[in-house]
C-alpha cells in the first residue's frame, strides 16, 4: 500500500473540522455581525432624530401655553431667531434646567408667524393665526424651500370684541 498513511490508534475516532468548514462559518458569523453592528447604527440615529423631535414638541407647547397665558395681544410679525431669543423676545420666563440643557443639546431654530384671519360672512379680523416651526439649526431645506425634520404647529386664538 504505496501513498496511504495509516492514522495512530490513538487519532483514529477523532473528527475534526476541515478548513474550508471553519471558514464558511467565519463567514457567515461576519455577515451576521455586521448586518448587526448596521442595524444598531440605524436605531441609535433614529433614537437621536426623536429624542430631537420630542424636544422640538415640547419646546413648542411651553411656546405656545405661554403666549396663551401671557400674552394674548401679540403682535402680528413673521420672525425667524434662535428659540432662546425668541423667548427673549416674548419676555416668557419658562426655562428651567432641563429645558436650559436642551437647547445647548439640540441648538433649535424658531420662526415664529403671527396673522390676522378674516372669516367669509363674519367681520374682519376675528382671531389669529399663531405659526410655530421649530427645527435644527443644520436642518436642510428642500427644493419648495420647506424645512426637512422640522415640528410646526399652528394655533388660532380668538380675538375678543372690543
Amino acid at each position: 500500500m504505496a501513498g496511504t498513511r495509516k492514522l495512530p490508534k490513538h487519532c483514529r475516532g477523532i473528527s475534526a473540522f476541515t478548513l474550508m468548514e471553519v471558514t464558511i462559518a467565519v463567514l457567515i458569523l461576519s455577515t451576521a455581525l455586521i448586518t448587526l453592528l448596521g442595524l444598531q447604527s440605524s436605531l441609535l440615529t433614529r433614537s437621536l432624530r426623536d429624542e430631537e423631535k420630542q424636544q422640538a414638541m415640547l419646546l413648542a407647547r411651553s411656546i405656545l401655553s405661554a403666549i396663551e397665558v401671557k400674552n394674548r395681544d401679540i403682535d402680528t410679525q413673521d420672525s425667524t431667531s434662535t428659540v432662546d431669543e425668541l423667548l427673549d423676545k416674548l419676555a416668557l420666563n419658562i426655562r428651567d434646567e432641563g429645558s436650559e440643557e436642551t437647547l445647548k443639546k439640540f441648538d433649535f431654530m424658531a420662526r415664529l408667524k403671527v396673522e390676522n384671519v378674516s372669516i367669509k360672512d363674519l367681520k374682519e379680523n376675528v382671531m389669529k393665526s399663531v405659526s410655530l416651526t421649530i427645527y435644527s439649526s443644520d436642518a436642510s431645506i428642500d427644493q419648495d424651500g420647506k424645512i426637512q425634520d422640522a415640528f410646526e404647529v399652528v394655533y388660532l386664538i380668538a380675538l375678543e370684541d372690543p
